[in-house]
């Protein structure tokens, strides 16, 4: 069990407000050989703060470092999946002393982590589960709803679901035999969901998945040819709170979404270690925003990339 409070106020400053709040979280963990399972109940108030917890990493109004206008330079490309996957760029160093702005099309249900504000609900998670001797699958929900609502009575709920396997191919269907070198499979399914009644001007009906799916196949020891392809939908609706210098809301901008974005790379890579590796990849990428909002936006570019994961 863990909880904490807060307390917020500018010194000198006698229009600012003061402002307090806390969490508490409690969970159970089981370990076993065949999987890791964590349950916990979370409640974070609407007035919590946390510097260090509530500092996104992605700065979504950060400019791009690859093609960062189009439309004959007309056009300013919004930070996207490719960029969070590969863009140092777009990642804030700083601590932020306010809640900093976030797209709900990648984050809704808690863009700032644990810590997120206005949260309460359960979560559940298995890690590694071992489904066969070389099969793994992990999983996890989050339900949440609003502890207080915001710019109605109705209070938004909040569901995000996945899973995602692991298969060593060459282990499960060929155990023994001559084939000695590793085919790994890999795939799985995030799925955000966002839900709000009422009238017209305050419903909320949002929903954005991520598919995803990769191929390692080693053709001698240590040299690995990879394929992978990622697909993102997002589509429906999501309010988007504006905040004042004080970081109190003072509006609320209902945005709609109808987006897909797509991206496909193949390639080569050699392992020095487990932890050092060289990679060449092609990739190719496409942004199409069917609400007309921006023009539709597609990349290919062929990568060297050498990795040193210390």
């Amino acid at each position: 069990m863990e909880g904490g409070t807060s307390n917020r106020g500018w010194e000198g400053d006698i229009l600012a407000p003061e402002v307090s709040g806390s969490f508490i979280q409690a969970s159970i963990l089981s370990k076993s050989e065949k999987r890791n399972l964590n349950i916990a109940f979370r409640y974070v108030d609407t007035d919590f703060r946390s510097i260090g917890a509530q500092t996104r990493r992605v700065d979504f109004n950060n400019i791009t470092n690859t093609y960062p206008y189009y439309s004959n330079n007309y056009t300013q490309r919004k930070v996207s999946l490719l960029d969070i996957m590969s863009d140092p760029n777009i990642y804030n160093q700083k601590l932020t002393t306010s809640l900093m702005n976030y797209n709900p099309m990648y984050s809704s249900v808690t863009p700032y982590g644990d810590a997120t504000p206005n949260r309460i609900g359960i979560t559940a998670k298995i890690d590694n589960y071992k489904l066969l001797e070389n099969f793994f699958i992990s999983t996890g929900s989050k339900y949440f709803t609003e502890s207080v609502g915001q710019g109605t009575t109705k209070k938004r709920n909040f569901n995000k679901s996945s899973i995602s396997s692991k298969i060593f191919i060459d282990k499960l269907f060929f155990g023994n035999s001559s084939v000695k070198n590793s085919i790994v499979l890999e795939a799985g399914i995030d799925v955000e969901m966002v839900r709000r009644g009422g009238d017209s001007f305050e419903k909320i009906d949002f929903n954005s998945s991520l598919y995803s799916a990769s191929i390692s196949f080693e053709i001698i020891k240590n040299f690995k040819i990879i394929s992978g392809a990622k697909i993102f939908y997002a589509n429906g609706n999501e309010f988007i709170a504006e905040r004042d210098v004080y970081d109190q809301v003072v509006d609320f901008s209902n945005n709609i979404y109808d987006n897909k974005e797509t991206i496909l790379i193949a390639g080569i890579q050699h392992h020095f270690t487990d932890d050092i590796y060289f990679t060449m990849q092609y990739n190719q990428f496409n942004v199409l925003d069917k609400t007309n909002v921006d023009p539709e936006f597609s990349l290919s570019r062929l990568i060297f990339m050498f990795n040193m994961n210390l």
